[in-house]
């Protein structure tokens, strides 16, 4: 078997340590999930740990970025890879899009651990709010793809947008442990529709 080198071998320890992080994070929160116990889950020492994270905070953006990454790439791909019938076709497949994000387990409650640990720790708030900052940017350029797409304009800013549906998917998510809550389904479409309007209407022009 070829030898790693070390870039790879530095590679595979973060790796192991971002899952076993995620592992402990579902297993125990956020709080218990402390780094000792990710690195026995990991099978790494506290040295390799700190050879590649100054600390738990930054190990914790990691995980956070790599679930945004993915989920932002399948809305993109869900916006550019077909042309909708009609504007409420493409909001169905947005809600459905939505509805599958808002089950993921794994991501909601990464979710709901995530906004409560930065809520009552000033440094990892300070990350995780230029964290939200950025891909709210960048849902912000997805909006815009997609009022192209519908022939729509936006009622507000598409930054204004995209805090607004940001705010709706955790909302969802927190909503979605009630049993009987209404479907994001039955819900998304008809937000969409109203924050775009159809041409002709007055509209919200960006700065």
């Amino acid at each position: 078997m070829q030898r790693l080198t070390r870039q790879e071998s530095r590679q595979q320890t973060r790796h192991a340590l971002i899952n076993a992080a995620e592992q402990e994070l579902l297993r125990v929160g956020i709080y218990e999930a402390s780094i000792r116990r990710i690195c026995i889950t990991a099978g790494y020492t506290l040295g390799a740990f700190y050879s590649n994270f100054g600390n738990k905070d930054e190990l914790l953006m990691e995980v956070l970025e790599i679930h945004t990454i993915r989920l932002f790439a399948s809305l993109d791909e869900l916006i550019t890879s077909q042309i909708p019938e009609d504007p409420q076709t493409m909001a169905r497949e947005i809600a459905d899009w939505l509805k599958e994000v808002q089950t993921d387990q794994v991501l909601s409650n990464l979710a709901l651990e995530f906004a409560l640990y930065a809520r009552h720790n000033e440094h990892f708030n300070a990350m995780y709010a230029a964290n939200s900052e950025r891909w709210r940017g960048r849902l912000s350029l997805s909006l815009g793809k997609l009022a192209d797409c519908l022939g729509r304009k936006p009622v507000i800013s598409l930054r204004q947008m995209a805090l607004a549906l940001m705010a709706l998917w955790h909302g969802l998510v927190l909503e979605s442990v009630v049993p009987g809550t209404e479907a994001a389904d039955t819900i998304i479409p008809a937000i969409l529709d109203s924050l775009l309007q159809k041409p002709g209407k007055d509209s919200f022009e960006e700065p």
